[in-house]
């Protein structure tokens, strides 16, 4: 179970970024003030923080603590922010998918391992292009957004190499992707109408 004050700290980029570079393999506090452009006393208080919330914790006491992600409460909060776009849409029309919903587990639907491989990805790509800092919430509509923008041929890949049932994700990328922008679309419609 994600805590209140595990999504806070998950909702924060600065603290997300960190989570995620750790995750990625930079586990140290020099090495990971470097890689942000942070200096390390910053990086160091952010990682007890992080640990006491129980978001990371110290793999191998050495010369530097090296720390590792807990990933299944990552994954976990992904997955409650899907259980929760998909129950605030109850009342519409789509039945039918709420339904095929509520029969699946969503680690079969979404593996933790894309879940995880994503978001280790996410962060260098990051790190190397730039971009708007995000929390948590915010980065997994954007995957879901990603998912519906592949062409079909990385769609294929990523269905075959994550034994992926297309149909139902497709489905759950739609469903989510829309959240990033369904009320600004709305807004500029009844704009566009007056």
């Amino acid at each position: 179970m994600v805590t209140v004050e595990q999504y806070q700290l998950m909702e924060n980029p600065t603290y997300l970024e960190t989570i995620l570079v750790i995750g990625a393999g930079v586990n140290y506090a020099s090495a990971i003030a470097r890689k942000l452009h942070k200096k390390q006393p910053t990086v160091t208080e952010q990682l007890r923080t992080l640990e006491q919330a129980g978001l990371i914790a110290v793999w191998e006491r050495g010369e530097a603590l090296k720390f590792a992600v807990k990933w299944e409460i990552l994954t976990e909060a992904f997955y409650e922010m899907v259980r929760q776009v998909v129950k605030a849409h109850e009342d519409t029309e789509n039945r039918q998918f709420l339904s095929k919903m509520e029969k699946v587990e969503l680690d079969e639907v979404i593996p933790r391992i894309l879940i995880e491989n994503f978001l280790k990805g996410y962060i260098d790509t990051f790190l190397d292009l730039g971009g708007k800092h995000k929390g948590l919430g915010e980065l997994i509509l954007a995957f879901f957004d990603g998912l519906t923008n592949l062409d079909s041929i990385e769609r294929r890949h990523l269905v075959k190499r994550y034994a992926l049932d297309e149909e139902l994700l497709e489905s759950i990328a739609s469903h989510l992707a829309i959240e990033l922008s369904i009320n600004e679309k709305i807004t500029l419609e009844s704009l566009a109408m007056d």
